[in-house]
């Protein structure tokens, strides 16, 4: 083979094992598209948070850690519907489904939502990957974001 042919051929497998590996990672496996499908409650905890105190021009963002957890119950995929039940109450959601998440979204009674999406992509623990945002107007805007995971229980 000549240099170049070489050269060329090498590059294609390059670039095919590195599409092959890069599908592995964006793409969630099938048996946990599955499961998250299937679940019909989830505990869901937030370690993490970023929020944002914006009383100026431009947002001023803090992150930190923390405990906060709810659960939603009663995930009903054909009616799209489900509950969250919080240490403050509980109150029916909409969900949203996607091709490897699941979104369930609150309506505050302020007229903002909440919106939490569960992740087919698990950690080594085998919980979902979850993020639960708030956008809240307190004084101003007050967005949130929450980090964390949630599990089929």
């Amino acid at each position: 083979m000549r240099p170049t042919i070489l050269a060329v051929t090498l590059l294609i497998l390059a670039v095919i094992i590195a599409s092959k590996l890069w599908a592995v990672q964006i793409m969630a496996e099938e048996h946990d598209v599955r499961a998250l499908s299937a679940a019909r409650s989830l505990k869901c905890s937030f370690p993490w948070f970023a929020s944002t105190d914006w009383g100026g021009d431009e947002p001023k963002v803090k992150t930190a850690g923390q405990e906060f957890g709810f659960h939603i119950d009663g995930i009903d995929r054909v009616k799209r519907s489900a509950r969250i039940i919080g240490n403050a109450g509980a109150d029916d959601l909409a969900a949203t489904y996607g091709a490897a998440s699941v979104s369930f979204i609150e309506r505050v009674p302020v007229g903002s939502v909440n919106v939490t999406t569960v992740y087919a992509w698990r950690d080594k623990a085998g919980r979902f990957k979850a993020v639960h945002s708030r956008h809240t107007a307190i004084g101003g805007p007050s967005p949130s974001q929450n980090y964390g995971y949630c599990q089929a229980w």
